[in-house]
């Protein structure tokens, strides 16, 4: 698979890798003897009267934000609470009975399955949209070149993993600058599915010393503000 890069007229390059995950919002279910069944949501429920916290991807938080302020506005008996940390804090939370709702920007790991049965947990899932990551460069890589940037998913993988240090090692044309690698931090769904495509095909691991950031805004900013970096955030 190969992607190519496009400039944005005020921030980063933006290399598309076409990597499509799924969105989720998450419920528990306590196991019992008897038959799971979903029921409609009841004119007396006690959700329309008591704080809901919701806690996860912060790939989903805008919508999760958007979603409290609308359902606050029909239900103004309840108060929502959106946060963002990871799709990895939103499954831990929600099987250790401290939120209520959880999202998330990728499927539940088996050993967070494993940790959901232990407690008698059934977590339930609800796609409620496909994200996309793109790869981003700061302007500083492309700077001069006069045709798009074409990289592999194996080229990506390469310089996340640094068997590429410099620009001019991955291509003919590009800075003789060392390259300057953000990731999101361990627990992000994100990175998981970035992994997932442009990492664990090719036995690679994401070098030591990359720089973890925690959530999308961070990544975006870090990448306008370092000269010859590169990044990755959900669409």
């Amino acid at each position: 698979m190969r992607v190519i890069v496009r400039t944005l007229a005020l921030s980063a390059s933006m290399l598309i890798a076409g990597l499509l995950i799924g969105m989720f919002v998450l419920t528990p279910i306590l196991l019992t003897n008897q038959e799971t069944t979903q029921q409609p949501f009841p004119q007396d429920s006690a959700w329309r009267n008591q704080a809901i916290r919701v806690v996860g991807s912060t790939t989903v938080l805008p919508i999760a934000n958007a979603c409290a302020i609308r359902f606050m506005e029909v239900y103004n008996t309840t108060s929502i609470t959106v946060e963002g940390g990871g799709s990895g804090r939103g499954y831990s939370e929600l099987i250790d009975d401290l939120c209520d709702i959880a999202t998330a920007s990728r499927k539940p790991k088996q050993s967070e399955l494993d940790a959901a049965t232990q407690k008698g947990v059934m977590l339930v899932l609800h796609e409620i949209a496909i994200d996309g990551i793109a790869i981003i460069v700061n302007p500083s890589v492309t700077e001069g070149l006069n045709e798009p940037l074409n990289l592999t998913l194996e080229e990506v993988g390469k310089i996340f993993a640094g068997v590429y240090s410099k620009w001019s090692e991955v291509r003919e044309g590009l800075p003789d600058k060392d390259i300057m690698v953000f990731v999101r931090e361990h627990g992000s769904g994100t990175r998981a599915t970035f992994e997932e495509f442009c990492m664990e095909p090719f036995g690679f691991e994401v070098k030591t010393g990359a720089a973890e950031v925690s959530s999308n805004p961070a990544m975006r900013l870090s990448i306008e503000q370092t000269p010859y970096s590169i990044g990755y955030i959900g669409l």
